[in-house]
């Protein structure tokens, strides 16, 4: 009988070392445990961009034989919420001045004037450094008539186009990178003779 009790005294006194031991064990790693480090929303779920736009050309004024120049000055920063690694969805703005200089013998007519826009996107990366871009856009552009006031001045119209773009671009996806993109354009003017295709170039961060 006391063989009995010192057996059960002994099991007893293990079990409890033992229960002691691995408390402690646990109560050190999860000491050791380290802490979760929390998401930052603009830095980890979004990227950002932006092109810019310079051209200079040499015309007539619409409908006359009065030589001048254009020039046009556009920005067009965008945003994208990334919903996965690689499809994201944003905004992107455009804004642009446009100036122009016509001979009208003895005088000079100047254009001053700015063409405005805005547009949703998605975007599917892959392959690690390509991606798909779908983009509708209504674009408010300012538009020479021809017409000359009696004051000299240039009469202008305004017209909002909407546009639906489809294209594919390179991104070498960087902190900081550059990207390159070709667009169709679905809405392009049928009667146009301009081409239905749009040339981008920008920046991007954290894409």
């Amino acid at each position: 009988m006391k063989v009995f009790r010192i057996t059960f005294i002994l099991i007893c006194f293990f079990a409890l070392a033992h229960y002691q031991l691995h408390a402690q064990s646990t109560k050190r790693t999860i000491q050791k445990k380290k802490p979760k480090v929390e998401k930052n929303f603009w830095k980890d779920q979004m990227w950002y961009g932006g092109g810019f736009n310079l051209n200079f050309t040499s015309t007539y004024l619409t409908g006359t034989s009065y030589p001048g120049n254009l020039v046009y000055i556009g920005l067009s920063p965008l945003a994208g919420y990334k919903i996965t690694s690689w499809w994201s969805v944003g905004p992107r703005l455009e804004v642009g001045y446009l100036g122009g200089r016509f001979s009208y013998s003895p005088e000079v007519l100047k254009l001053n004037g700015f063409n405005f826009g805005f547009g949703a996107f998605t975007r599917l990366k892959f392959a690690h450094l390509l991606f798909a871009h779908i983009e509708n856009s209504t674009i408010s552009s300012l538009y020479l008539t021809g017409a000359i006031t009696p004051n000299n001045r240039l009469v202008t119209e305004r017209k909002y186009i909407n546009h639906t773009y489809l294209g594919l671009g390179y991104n070498p996806s960087s902190s900081w990178s550059y990207e390159i993109y070709l667009l169709y354009d679905f809405n392009a003017d049928k009667n146009s003779t301009a081409l239905p295709i749009q040339y981008r170039a920008g920046i991007t961060y954290n894409f």
